[in-house]
């Protein structure tokens, strides 16, 4: 007989926590301390920071068709500022789409990036074969980072 495979639903949390090891896996490459903050240190946590042992002020979010981007960074930097040793990190937002979502975002997101840019956040956006995932943050940051 033929056993059938069951999906097993996934909550947010579950996924939230996914999304965040999967970040913490692409850290480690250069950062190998890397690792959640939820396991590391409840205080970063409470501060809105998801990654530690990273020089950057990270905050993940898996799924959500819409998120404030601005207010995210904001309360990133309201709550980094407070902290000695994280206010000169960058901030930084990484949103994962979900799949299902993905292709009707896609075309939202793009029309939004001149309006973004004219708020100084920077869209960059990372396609791969199942979600689009963007990085969210401050054109100046971003700028910083690279130049």
């Amino acid at each position: 007989m033929e056993q059938i495979k069951q999906k097993i639903p996934i909550n947010s949390r579950n996924k939230g926590n996914v999304f965040e090891r999967q970040i913490v896996n692409k850290f480690k490459e250069k950062y190998p301390l890397a690792m959640r903050s939820s396991y590391a240190a409840k205080y970063l946590d409470d501060n809105k920071i998801d990654i530690a042992n990273i020089p950057y002020n990270v905050q993940a979010k898996n799924g959500y068709s819409t998120i404030d981007y601005k207010k995210i960074l904001t309360e990133l930097q309201f709550y980094s500022s407070k902290m000695e040793d994280r206010k000169s990190f960058p901030n930084i937002l990484i949103h994962k789409l979900d799949k299902s979502k993905a292709k009707k975002s896609h075309d939202k997101f793009l029309s939004e990036i001149k309006l973004k840019t004219k708020e100084n956040l920077l869209l960059i956006k990372q396609i791969s074969k199942e979600t689009d995932t963007l990085v969210i943050m401050n054109l100046k940051t971003f700028l910083n980072l690279i130049l």
